[in-house]
């Protein structure tokens, strides 16, 4: 028996304990990281975990409640922020049982979905997938420079945060799991928005946005998010903006870690940039990086997305399909019932028109769109009869969700 239990930051002194392990462990910033989680529109004194041995905080885990839009639906996830052991109370099992705790409190409070950032070797033995594919558009800082800037750049003030909300929604309404963000996310966001450059058109209304974060990176300006008019104006002038600061700065590159449909990864190409679009993992890390998810409920996930489903149904060539599709996969079953064009999530029972079984690993990247049915047919314990295949695409479409904001994920 372990000689330890795993308790919660319930009060103000405990959860300074808990900042004080990774401002020890991993610096003052993730301290004060730490810290700010604490006016999270929906914090609470459960999402921080920890186990304590020898009267210190040995181990913490943080988890957080996001909602990410997934072709337009709302689906409730589980975020693990971090699991992060002390070197001293290393390998005796801690980050294992932080995280078996923190997958199954998240399962007990309905969130379907579970998702991270860090080593695929490391997490896929807790059943989790990498989802997200990496996507980056990069511009030489010197033809960025060069472009014509129509408007006026300044720096972000809380009186934007309204515009800068919209221009997002906007932008990334069509960006595969796209977070959703309230005006109360926003808000708890808005501290952490120190280098944020707002575009200006001519007649002062804000134009665009870009946010940039330069940790870590060296002979780039990274732009981890950005957002423009929906029809692309102002794409081209915060791409000047941007260039004329990395120009200045001594920086060889504008890095836009954005999808290819992106206003500015566009705009990118176009003025001669290059884009890339490359398989789910980020690369350069010495095990394997990526955005990765696991589904806690199966059912509950098809619930929520049966939305969406009933609309793709609607508009392929399966538009009057009427049955019953099982899933099934080792650690449980589920089943679409798909009736007078609506589809909806239901127990799993003996009377089906097609079987899809799969392994629990392989749930995430189907529901999410990392990869189409058709395209998981090598995955091992993928089986699903060929007829069943189509049907299957038109109601799991491959849309390729990409990373967003890479350097904010704590590993």
């Amino acid at each position: 028996m372990p000689e330890w239990t795993v308790r919660i930051a319930e009060d103000p002194a405990a959860f300074e304990r808990v900042a004080a392990l990774f401002g020890e462990v991993e610096g003052p910033a993730e301290q004060a990281s730490c810290q700010r989680r604490l006016r999270h529109l929906r914090y609470r004194p459960e999402f921080t975990r920890f186990v304590e041995l020898d009267g210190r905080v040995a181990s913490a885990a943080l988890l957080r409640h996001d909602r990410w839009l997934i072709d337009g639906v709302a689906l409730d996830a589980g975020f693990v922020e971090n699991v992060l052991t002390h070197p001293d109370y290393r390998r005796r099992g801690l980050f294992g049982a932080l995280l078996d705790d923190s997958l199954r409190f998240l399962s007990e409070e309905g969130l379907p979905l579970a998702w991270l950032h860090g080593s695929i070797q490391r997490y896929a033995r807790f059943g989790f997938a990498p989802v997200r594919h990496h996507a980056e558009a990069t511009l030489p800082a010197e033809v960025a420079a060069e472009l014509p800037l129509a408007g006026r750049a300044r720096p972000f003030s809380a009186e934007d945060l309204a515009d800068v909300a919209a221009l997002y929604a906007a932008t990334y309404c069509a960006v595969p799991t796209q977070e959703e963000r309230t005006a109360g996310i926003w808000h708890w966001l808005e501290p952490a928005m120190t280098d944020v450059t707002i575009l200006e058109d001519a007649g002062g209304l804000v134009a665009g946005y870009a946010w940039v974060e330069q940790r870590g990176v060296r002979s780039k300006l990274r732009v981890v998010e950005a957002a423009v008019a929906p029809d692309g104006r102002g794409a081209q002038s915060l791409l000047a903006v941007l260039g004329r600061r990395a120009r200045a700065a001594g920086l060889a590159t504008v890095y836009l870690p954005l999808p290819p449909d992106h206003p500015l990864a566009r705009a990118a190409v176009l003025a001669g940039g290059e884009a890339r679009l490359t398989g789910p993992v980020v690369r350069g890390s010495r095990w394997g990086h990526a955005d990765q998810a696991k589904v806690l409920d199966l059912g509950g996930a098809l619930d929520a997305l049966a939305p969406a489903l009933t609309r793709r149904l609607a508009l392929s060539t399966y538009a009057g399909w009427q049955g019953n599709i099982a899933i099934d996969t080792e650690r449980g079953s589920a089943s679409l019932e798909i009736n007078a064009g609506a589809v909806q999530a239901a127990p799993r029972d003996g009377v089906t028109q097609g079987v899809l079984r799969l392994p629990s690993n392989g749930l995430a990247p189907l529901l999410v769109g990392t990869y189409g049915a058709s395209e998981m047919t090598t995955w091992p314990g993928f089986q699903a009869p060929a007829p069943l295949l189509a049907l299957l695409d038109a109601l799991f479409p491959p849309r390729w969700p990409t990373a967003e904001n890479e350097d904010w994920w704590i590993e």
